[in-house]
Parts: C-alpha cells; sequence; structure tokens
C-alpha cells in the first residue's frame, strides 16, 4: 500500500479519481467536497490517501490548527474501503507527516459517527465542542 499526501500543485491532476471516495463523506455544514478541493488548491487544506494496485482505499483532508502551546491537524475528512485493515499503515504514514510538520496533536471536530470510526483507531475524546449561530 502507498500513501501519499499532495501539494497544491499536484491536486488537479489527482483528485477526480479521488473525488468518488470523497463523495461518500456525508456533506456537513462547515464544508461541502467542493470547498475541499478549493482550499486544497489554495493551501489551506490538505489532501491525503492510501491506494493498492491503482485502487483508491482512503482519502483524508485536513486543515492546520495553531493554538497556544500546540500545533494541531484537524481532520476534516475521512473515508474510504478497508478502513479497518489499511488504518494502522495509514495512520502511521499520516503521524509520520505530522511530526515531520511539526505537529503535537490530531484532532476532529467531528459527528458521532466519525468519532466512533476514530475511536477505534487510537482516537480519544477530549473536548466537546458546542456552538451557536450568530
Amino acid at each position: 500500500m502507498k500513501v501519499r499526501f499532495l501539494t497544491v500543485e499536484e491536486i488537479d491532476a489527482e483528485y477526480d479519481r479521488l473525488r468518488p471516495v470523497f463523495e461518500r463523506v456525508p456533506t456537513a455544514a462547515d464544508y461541502t467536497h467542493d470547498d475541499i478541493l478549493r482550499l486544497a488548491k489554495s493551501g489551506a487544506m490538505v489532501v491525503g490517501y492510501a491506494e493498492e494496485d491503482g485502487e483508491v482505499l482512503a482519502v483524508m483532508a485536513f486543515e492546520f490548527l495553531h493554538y497556544v502551546r500546540i500545533n494541531a491537524v484537524n481532520i476534516v475528512a475521512l473515508a474510504g474501503t478497508r478502513l479497518d485493515e489499511i488504518h494502522a499503515q495509514f495512520f502511521e504514514a499520516f503521524r509520520e507527516f505530522c511530526r515531520l510538520a511539526d505537529v503535537t496533536a490530531i484532532e476532529a471536530r467531528c459527528g458521532e459517527g466519525m468519532a466512533r470510526l476514530l475511536q477505534r483507531y487510537g482516537f480519544s475524546r477530549t473536548y466537546h465542542i458546542v456552538s451557536c449561530k450568530v
């Protein structure tokens, strides 16, 4: 299995083959699939994927967050097939990418389904995010 994290310059060439997997992610109020593409093209978001024998197994989009004492990434979207089978190798490559980028925490502001999925892969609940409309 090969895991890649795309540069801004690679997005146009690769995104069309990743889009069908991204479309498995439910559209949220925060981001649409087109928003992910637009933000990745601008460098505000990073897209990564895992493939094997030319088949895209998993896709991920994330953004960098900078807190006072922590550099973090927020997983915005994650989808794929065989995630339970490939998660160890996929997330180890992701952690290595994050270490090289001086990231000290990986988080996901997400719904219950994504939280349950990520908890199977070693994530734990830390904060509750609440919001209100302005």
